[in-house]
């Protein structure tokens, strides 16, 4: 169980989690955060050349198409995935024999994926139907192939995310986006169009399971079997949070094209959500790195270290708002310099769905801390309400303000789960003080408003939001937010120390 304030004498006001004397499991959780961060970073600039391609190979129309489909498919897609992901992550790091458990993981995981694409190949057509364009169910289907490939292969990174493998993991990610990039601009460039253009994806997902392969390979079939009941029971809370959380990232589009929207109205919510959702993706990929280094303290009986790296975590969540804000007052310029003067019309609905991607990301390290000790069952009660009041919330606005009232909507529903779940961390890890983090980052966030006053047209742009982020450093640092111990954690974990003078920070 997390500590709370009663249970041993500890300085709270310092939030550096302190490893033991040795720093050994500190300084392996920094390197694989690291070269997470690291493999994450090719996220942004990939996932925006790809984002940028598309858009103008298809255009608005075009990629409003491309977009409905990998909609309908991803949603179902990681909600397979995510069944048993997280719940892996926390029983690998528990258990001492873990192969019985991979086995397990690997023929559910293959299960569920091939169910999964012979279920959307069946509901294909009613899907098109219901989005007004028939030539949808063929693409669908193909796009459906990626599903059991993705699933097998998020077995295998479960494990390794268990098994503290970092840096593996690192590597099978840089593969994924770097080889996604490539075989997407190739096939299109064939002339295969959409088509092309979702080969790629299915191709980048083979990819990642190669490598996979590469660096774990265990057993489909082990002597011994891992007891059903106790995985599904760990997983069925998570796999309904999960499920909510990408109902709540990909309804709204479906909804707006349901209810009237255009192809091209599509094309450009789906770029703007795009653009603003990048910094979630991190998050999402972030949250197993805390997830398993919180659970393996918690085994190891150190509670209080474990309470340190969970309130740490979260306030660096909160340290990001005003990038958020920077991003949003900006959203405009951003779309025109990035995806054309054609998409610069998205740019109210990125103003307002990057702080929809800002809760997500918070939920992904909440829901990861809650998940850590013990508390399942809350992650359920936070996330599955929201749905339908996202849902209704969507009735209402999207008649009344069309793309926009499913923005606000959609922001409206993840901000929710963002309250409901600092409530809980704070109740569940007693004794974690956030406040005074959100002031000082909400005082900073109202100065960068400000910025909405400075025009910066075409590459200016670049000029502009490298001088405001420098600046919304400046200000943080000020406020001494971050300690001096602080600041050596973090500089330990970018490697801008050597490893001597690390020791003394951690």
């Amino acid at each position: 169980m997390p500590p709370t304030r009663n249970d041993v004498p500890y300085d709270f006001s310092c939030s550096v989690p302190d490893f033991g004397t040795s720093g050994q499991l500190a300084r392996h959780t920094l390197d694989g955060a690291f070269w997470i961060m690291v493999s994450q970073s090719l996220l942004a600039p990939i996932g925006l050349a790809v984002v940028v391609f598309l858009t103008r190979q298809f255009g608005p129309a075009g990629y409003g198409q491309y977009a409905l489909t990998w909609s309908v498919v991803f949603w179902i897609e990681i909600s397979v995935c995510m069944v048993f992901s997280r719940s892996a992550v926390r029983l690998v790091g528990e258990t001492d024999d873990w192969r019985a458990l991979a086995a397990a993981l690997l023929k559910w995981n293959l299960a569920l994926g091939l169910g999964a694409m012979l279920l959307l190949w069946l509901i294909a057509e009613p899907i098109a139907t219901l989005l007004g364009d028939r030539q949808q169910a063929g693409l669908i289907r193909l796009a459906a192939i990626d599903i059991p490939i993705a699933a097998f292969a998020e077995a295998h990174i479960s494990v390794l995310m268990g098994l503290g493998r970092f840096r593996h993991r690192a590597a099978i990610s840089a593969a994924r986006w770097i080889s996604r990039l490539v075989l997407i601009v190739l096939f299109v460039e064939l002339g295969f169009s959409v088509e092309g253009a979702l080969c790629g994806g299915i191709g980048s997902s083979v990819v990642s399971l190669m490598m996979c392969r590469m660096f774990l390979r265990p057993k489909l079939f082990c002597g011994i079997r891992f007891p059903a009941r106790q995985l599904w029971g760990h997983s069925l809370p998570l796999f309904i949070t999960d499920a909510s959380l990408r109902a709540l990232q990909s309804i709204d589009l479906l909804l707006l094209v349901a209810w009237g929207g255009t192809q091209t109205q599509a094309g450009l919510y789906a770029a703007a959500s795009n653009l603003a959702f990048f910094p979630a993706m991190i998050g999402v990929v972030a949250a197993p790195v805390v997830l398993s280094t919180v659970t393996r303290l918690l085994k190891q009986g150190r509670a209080i270290q474990a309470r340190a790296t969970a309130e740490y975590s979260m306030r660096l969540v909160l340290v990001l708002l005003p990038f958020v804000v920077l991003v949003s007052v900006t959203s405009t310029e951003i779309l025109q310099l990035v995806l054309g003067a054609d998409f610069a019309a998205g740019g109210p609905l990125m103003a307002v769905l990057i702080f929809a991607a800002y809760a997500r990301f918070a939920v992904a390290i909440i829901s990861s801390l809650l998940v850590a000790s013990g508390h399942l069952r809350a992650t359920v009660m936070i996330t599955a309400p929201v749905v339908p009041i996202a849902v209704l919330s969507h009735f209402v606005l999207i008649p009344m303000f069309g793309p926009l009232g499913a923005a606000v909507s959609t922001t409206f529903a993840f901000s929710l789960l963002v309250v409901a779940g600092l409530f809980a961390v704070e109740k569940v890890w007693d004794g974690i003080v956030l406040f005074r983090t959100f002031y000082k980052s909400l005082v900073v966030g109202l100065l960068v408003c400000g910025t909405v006053f400075w025009p910066a047209p075409g590459l200016w742009l670049i000029l502009k939001l490298v001088f405001v982020c420098l600046a919304i450093v400046g200000l943080i640092l000020a406020q001494r937010e971050f300690s001096r111990r602080e600041l050596d954690f973090v500089t330990r974990l970018i490697g801008l120390r050597t490893p001597e003078a690390a020791k003394n920070a951690i």
